[in-house]
């Protein structure tokens, strides 16, 4: 082979690598940083004044992906439909994957708003919000569904909900603002202390 042949392959091999690097990321989520990501005490305001019912936006958080959604009434007559409950493996949020006040069949401080981090249980995937009939988020990694309080269905790879993170809602007459990072009603409450991020 010539020299000529050996800096093609070189520069081939080189160039496959730099491209491997994203693709290994991707695959693992952000679980490569999430320790660093949950020592640091940042709190994020969110204003959620203009937010309508039915949109959503995704913030984030200490390096972590936030989904925030206003609610319709219908997206919450739905999320307590029985044939729904029984598809899924933690109806009622036992297992601690939110702080204590968001232990609930819409998982949130308020109803009308979803807070949690769409990182899927499983391996750390990023989910992405494919809302249909009784579901919302999937897992484009292993196929996970959640429903629209982000709790998960049975037989899929992730075992647990996706996380909420603790939150407090400050209001005035004529803004609505989400502080993201501080639960008010429990203080004590950590994403470090739930059972699977």
């Amino acid at each position: 082979m010539s020299v000529a042949g050996y800096t093609t392959c070189a520069c081939a091999g080189a160039g496959a690598c730099a491209l491997a690097v994203p693709l290994i990321d991707s695959l693992y989520g952000v679980n490569r940083g999430t320790t660093a990501a949950l020592s640091q005490n940042a709190l994020l305001e969110v204003d959620l004044s203009d937010l309508k019912e039915g949109a959503h936006k995704i913030v984030q958080w200490r390096g972590l992906p936030v989904f925030i959604q206003h609610r319709t009434p219908e997206m919450l007559v739905e999320l307590q439909k029985q044939t729904l409950r029984t598809r899924l493996r933690d109806p009622d949020s036992k297992r601690f994957q939110q702080p204590p006040e968001a232990s609930n069949w819409h998982r949130s401080l308020r109803p009308e708003y979803l807070i949690l981090i769409n990182i899927c249980t499983h391996l750390g995937c990023i989910t992405m919000f494919e809302p249909q009939k009784d579901s919302a988020f999937h897992c484009p990694c292993h196929g996970s569904w959640f429903d629209g309080a982000g709790r998960v269905f049975k037989n899929m790879p992730a075992a647990f909900n996706l996380p909420v993170p603790p939150v407090t809602f400050q209001s005035t007459e004529k803004t609505l603002r989400l502080q993201i990072g501080k639960s008010e009603q429990s203080p004590d409450f950590s994403l470090s202390s739930i059972e699977k991020l």
